[in-house]
């Protein structure tokens, strides 16, 4: 191979290595800036990196796939007035602490959630998987007063 060549391939594929880092790099700072809690709220729980999969209805810019399963890593956090779940694509679901119903173990390790995102009404799940699943289902009941 010329030395031209060599470096037109070498060029080229360090170009998609950055946009594979830069992609990557995005996916984690919208997971992990989604569920920032907002000022003066205190965080009970937090859980990083946990395998999910979830759905949503209706797709909106920059978002998930409609009507289609998907997986993702995701970040769990539970406050003193909402629990938040954010995949790469932002918040998923947000539930507040009047919703008591949104959040259930349905088995050992699996937590479901089902909500939607904050100032929209687009029916969202996600299943995640974490080894303390009904730990979440019992501090979130207990933000909304039940327990």
């Amino acid at each position: 191979m010329d030395p031209a060549t060599l470096k037109a391939v070498l060029v080229i594929a360090s170009g998609l290595v950055m946009l594979g880092v830069a992609s990557r790099l995005k996916a984690t700072i919208r997971r992990r800036w989604g569920a920032r809690p907002a000022p003066g709220e205190r965080v009970l729980r937090e859980g990083k990196a946990i395998p999910a999969r979830f759905w949503v209805n209706r797709g909106r810019e920059g978002g998930p796939r409609t009507k289609r399963t998907m997986r993702d890593k995701a970040t769990l956090v539970l406050t003193d007035t909402r629990l938040v779940v954010a995949t790469r694509y932002g918040i998923i679901v947000e539930l507040s602490d009047s919703n008591k119903d949104g959040i259930r173990c349905t088995g050992p390790d699996r937590l479901v959630v089902e909500g939607h995102p904050p100032g929209t009404y687009n029916p969202s799940r996600v299943e995640l998987l974490t080894p303390d699943a009904s730990a979440w289902v019992d501090a979130y009941h207990s933000i909304c007063g039940e327990e």
